[in-house]
């Protein structure tokens, strides 16, 4: 054999033993829980070997834990191409369905992988999970148990059973299971992560710290346990040393938005403003859809920056963006809710109002056309625009406000005085430091009607909600929470009278896909003014 046929005989070994190497290299990245980092290492395995089936295992779990459903399910089936009876490759196949709301394929996955290997745990375990979607926390919880008599030490099925007690409301019981997970699994980063997110979720800081600080000191690379750290930092105001975890963060996944957002709260809470406002567009760089982030961006800029910097008229544009979209697919409450905002940003642009009163202009809102365009004109809106305003003012001579002499845009109004509190506890799941950012832009959200005048504040209990409805001399006030995460948002909340706190109903908005962050706002605000009664006085009256 020739030098050049051995060389060539060698190259798919090698490749294959750097394959290898890759592969275990993305194993250790999914344990440490750095997904972005497995995601890579498994992609450059398959580069090397297309065919490799353990890489698409990889990448489709990997895929799994971001959160990313449809590129799990792209690697799941090319494992799935490649070993259609392999039990782990089905039981993961059963997962992504439940992350994907197809509940039935789920079925199917997990019913196949039992019925080539009746005692598989991870299929157990999906059964498990299957049932805890479909809101079934006994039968849950059997099949865990069932999992656990199966492999008496099995780290998932312990793990998993902490939630679904937590899910049924036994505190005791999930303790028990924490403890007894400690005990069997003292060595496992992933046991502490979870007891640190166990307690972060009850309130109780001290043992989630300890458990966040076990994890770290077993595995200093832990990026989990890294963001727990961060977010206890943030949430128990201690900024140097958010900042301290966030730079180790930030060392090690630079693309991290969470980290990123915490460093921006900390860095405003010692008063670097400009650090924060740096920290808060890093963030939006590397995800610019999230509806949480941009809320709190904005709150800063409306807080601390002049009407005329740069990342007010930067936000501004994204909202303008978004709202054009909104306009061309026909959705127009929807675009005038993003052109108010963009103009709540950068109220003097006389370009960005033109546009909001041309959309006012085409839904019939006339005079609301003028009173916009007469502003746009004042900020310097080029006086063109003034023929068309002037034809549509005629328009309204008719109109009974002109006749009977009433500027119905500055007289005065007998406005419902509305409190919006929400419900800050301990664990909730509204990101540290943002409380005040989500008041503010559902307040914002809500002062676009004119017949509301409205108030608010960050409560901690339902007896505090009413003792500030009564300071604050509320008609009603509305008590809310914010649940949810990167792809759901859902707020909750009670209206309730504010002279007597007596329930008047409750209020609930649910929203997924794009922009479900601004939609689930503006479901809520517009349930909520429909609720409220009609309230007014009398300006003019003639005849009968």
């Amino acid at each position: 054999m020739t030098a050049a046929m051995l060389a060539l005989a060698l190259v798919p070994v090698a490749a294959q033993e750097t394959a290898l190497q890759l592969e275990a290299t993305g194993r250790s990245a999914l344990d440490a829980g750095d997904y972005s980092a497995a995601v890579e290492a498994f992609r450059s395995a398959l580069s090397l070997n297309p065919s490799y089936l353990r890489a698409h295992h990889g990448m489709a779990e990997a895929y799994y834990w971001l959160g990313e459903y449809d590129q799990a399910t792209r690697s799941v089936d090319a494992a799935l191409r490649l070993s259609a009876s392999d039990p782990e490759v089905l039981s993961l196949s059963g997962r992504i369905a439940i992350g994907r709301g197809d509940l039935a394929a789920a079925t199917g996955a997990f019913e196949s992988a039992l019925g080539i290997e009746p005692n598989n745990v991870n299929a157990t375990i999906g059964m498990a999970e299957l049932a805890l979607a479909r809101g079934r926390g006994s039968e849950a919880a059997a099949q865990l148990e069932r999992a656990l008599r199966l492999n008496p030490e099995h780290r998932k099925a312990l793990l998993s059973l902490v939630l679904v007690a937590e899910y049924e409301g036994d505190r005791g019981r999930a303790v028990e299971y924490l403890r007894v997970a400690a005990a069997a699994h003292r060595d496992a980063p992933e046991v502490h992560v979870l007891s640190a997110e166990y307690h972060l979720r009850a309130g109780d800081f001290p043992a989630a710290e300890r458990s966040a600080r076990m994890a770290s000191a077993l595995d200093p690379n832990n990026l989990a346990a890294m963001r727990l750290r961060a977010r206890l930092a943030v949430l128990q105001n201690r900024a140097e040393e958010a900042l301290a975890v966030t730079g180790e963060l930030l060392t090690r996944d630079r693309r991290d938005p969470e980290a990123w957002y915490f460093r921006a709260v900390a860095s405003l809470e010692i008063g670097n403003v400009m650090q924060a406002v740096q920290s808060i567009r890093t963030s939006l760089l590397i995800d610019p859809d999230s509806g949480h982030l941009r809320a709190w961006a904005e709150w800063l800029a409306l807080s601390d920056l002049p009407l005329d910097h740069s990342v007010r008229a930067e936000l501004s544009a994204y909202r303008a963006r978004v709202a054009a979209d909104f306009s061309a697919s026909f959705r127009y409450a929807r675009a005038l809710s993003e052109y108010r905002r963009a103009l709540q940003l950068t109220p003097l642009d006389p370009e960005l109002r033109r546009t909001y009163a041309e959309l006012h202009r085409s839904h019939g809102n006339a005079a609301t056309y003028v009173r916009e365009i007469e502003i746009a004109l004042e900020n310097g809106l080029d006086r063109s625009s003034a023929g068309a305003m002037e034809v549509v003012r005629d328009s309204l001579v008719r109109s009974v406000a002109v006749r009977w002499g009433v500027d119905q845009f500055t007289v005065r109004r007998d406005r419902l005085r509305l409190g919006l509190y929400l419900l800050d506890r301990p664990g909730s799941d509204v990101s540290p430091g943002s409380e005040a950012a989500l008041l503010s832009f559902v307040s914002q959200s809500m002062q676009g009607r004119d017949s509301v005048e409205v108030v608010s504040a960050s409560v901690r209990s339902q007896a505090e909600a009413y003792r500030t409805a009564r300071s604050q001399g509320v008609d009603y006030f509305v008590l809310f929470e914010f649940i949810g995460g990167d792809r759901v948002t859902v707020l909750d909340g009670e209206v309730a009278v504010g002279r007597t706190g007596a329930a008047v109903t409750t209020v609930r908005s649910i929203r997924t896909g794009p922009y479900h962050f601004e939609s689930a706002v503006d479901a809520f605000v517009a349930d909520v003014d429909r609720l409220l009664p009609i309230y007014g006085s009398l300006v003019i009256r003639r005849g009968s």
